[in-house]
C-alpha cells in the first residue's frame, strides 16, 4: 500500500530519484523479522538497478521523534504513525 502525505495529490507522480539523487530513504522496525528484512533489501535492489541510485536503509529509531520532513519508505510495523494508522484501517 502506498500512502502519500495529506493533502497531496493522488494522481501526482512519486519521483524516487531525481537527476541521480534520492530524497528517500527505507525505514523497517527494529527488530525487524527476516523476511522485513529481505523485502526492503530487495526493493532497494530493485530501485538501484533501475535508477542506479541505492537508497538509505535504516531502521525506525533513526529520527523516531523528528522524522516529519524526512522522505521515507516504510516496510513493516514501524514505529512510524503512518504504520500505525494502516495498522489499524486492516
Amino acid at each position: 500500500m502506498v500512502r502519500q502525505n495529506e493533502g497531496s495529490d493522488p494522481a501526482a507522480v512519486l519521483n524516487l530519484v531525481e537527476n541521480g539523487v534520492s530524497e528517500y530513504r527505507i525505514v523497517i522496525p527494529d527488530p525487524a523479522p527476516r523476511s522485513v528484512q529481505s523485502q526492503a533489501i530487495a526493493l532497494r535492489r530493485a530501485i538501484e538497478a533501475i535508477t542506479g541510485v541505492q537508497l538509505q536503509l535504516v531502521n525506525d529509531w533513526e529520527n523516531k521523534d523528528d522524522n516529519a520532513n524526512i522522505k521515507e519508505i516504510l516496510i513493516g510495523d514501524t514505529n512510524r504513525a503512518a504504520s500505525v494508522e494502516v495498522a489499524a484501517a486492516m
